[in-house]
């Protein structure tokens, strides 16, 4: 702002500013849910081994990875890189990343993988 009025912000910098707020929604809702199951499991991260906790946020319509093009308003735990995915949400669904029930849900996909 600027002497009351709003200085205009460019497309890309309003873009900046949306994934840095999902960035920082999807790691404080992260550490919520493994911080529940170290205090409640006392699992120290999904595989009881404290392995770093990885996700990628806003994912869209695009993706390297075979079977993961449906994720844009879905969330889901990718065994195989062991990382989260959380969707951009849209039509239908908004972001994914500061949903506690989305994200306990898929964590608790990760805890399952390494103890069943």
């Amino acid at each position: 702002l600027e002497d009351g009025r709003e200085t205009p912000v460019s497309p890309s910098v309003k873009l900046a500013l949306k994934f840095a707020s999902a960035h920082k929604n999807a790691y404080q809702t992260l550490k919520k849910v493994s911080d529940f199951f170290e205090r409640e499991l006392r699992l120290n991260s999904f595989d009881g081994q404290g392995s770093e906790i990885k996700a990628v946020v806003g994912f869209g319509r695009l993706s390297l990875i075979p079977g993961l093009r449906k994720l844009k308003q879905n969330a889901a735990w990718y065994p195989a890189e062991k990382l989260f995915f959380l969707g951009s949400g849209g039509e239908l669904l908004d972001s994914f990343e500061k949903e506690l029930d989305v994200m306990a849900h898929e964590y608790t996909h990760a805890v399952m993988e390494h103890f069943i």
